[in-house]
């Protein structure tokens, strides 16, 4: 059977865990050089998604204009078809 540990056993026993965690823990130096590390990194991430918002915005404002035209377009090339349809079938063309 295990022997009981004394109190004083347990204490320590704590005290040496607890004292491994803190010996894991990052220091304040440790985080320092991680945010000047990934601070740069993480701002041109940033600087590029707001360029890529800025240029989405700038698409959609040249598209509107665009994509009405091509309704335009495509309206009018139906348009242009039946004529051909009902003139080549008024000359006797048939397709």
């Amino acid at each position: 059977m295990a022997k009981r540990k004394t109190p004083e056993e347990l204490f320590e026993k704590l005290a040496r865990l607890v004292k491994r965690g803190f010996d894991e823990t990052a220091t304040r130096a440790d985080l320092a050089t991680l945010r000047h590390e990934f601070g740069g990194k993480f701002q041109t991430v940033t600087d590029s998604l707001e360029q890529l918002q800025r240029d989405m915005r700038e698409a959609k404002i040249i598209l509107g204009p665009v994509a009405r035209g091509v309704v335009e377009h495509e309206e009018r090339l139906r348009n242009l078809e039946r004529r051909v349809v009902r003139v080549e079938h008024k000359v006797g063309l048939r397709r």
